[in-house]
């Protein structure tokens, strides 16, 4: 229970970072137009690209990029709830473990991403990359642990068959 509270602690600390990074980007680039299509895989997807139709310029992109971020995290807490009740006592701690460094290095890389920005400002040629990024971490551990899910699930229907 203590670690998933720390867990979710982190996840919080890392919105508010990404927040003051995606702060950081709008503020250099001011009212920007951009023009971003990003292709819609999944429901989260779409509500990004509807609220970024609705808001074209870089600081409505910055914004709408933010609350895609906080329905991934959402999303990231609901597949990881699913998968450690689908695992072993050994496996959860596995996966605590693995969750844990994943943070970590997900911390670390927008902290590298916050300095880089802060310090090229005006030089940034292409600030959406920036927040793509940024998107794209969580994105990418839901999508992972629900290949796990489907895996350990697609594993103990075989064995029952």
């Amino acid at each position: 229970m203590y670690s998933e509270l720390q867990t979710r602690k982190k996840s919080i600390e890392f919105v508010n970072c990404m927040h003051k990074l995606i702060v950081i980007i709008a503020a250099v680039m001011g009212g920007l137009w951009v023009q971003v299509s990003w292709a819609a895989d999944g429901p989260i997807d779409r509500i990004l690209e509807e609220c970024i139709a609705k808001k074209p310029t870089f600081p409505g992109v910055a914004a709408c990029s933010l609350q895609s971020e906080k329905l991934w995290d959402v999303e990231l807490m609901s597949k990881y709830n699913v998968l450690m009740m689908l695992l072993s006592e050994d496996e959860q701690t596995a996966l605590r473990k693995s969750q844990k460094q994943w943070a970590h290095q997900r911390d670390a890389e927008i902290r590298l991403m916050q300095t880089i920005f802060s310090k090229v400002q005006a030089g940034i040629s292409n600030p959406i990359q920036g927040i793509r990024k940024i998107g794209s971490i969580t994105k990418d551990r839901v999508i992972l642990l629900s290949n796990y899910i489907q895996m350990v699930e697609s594993s103990k229907s075989a064995s029952i068959e």
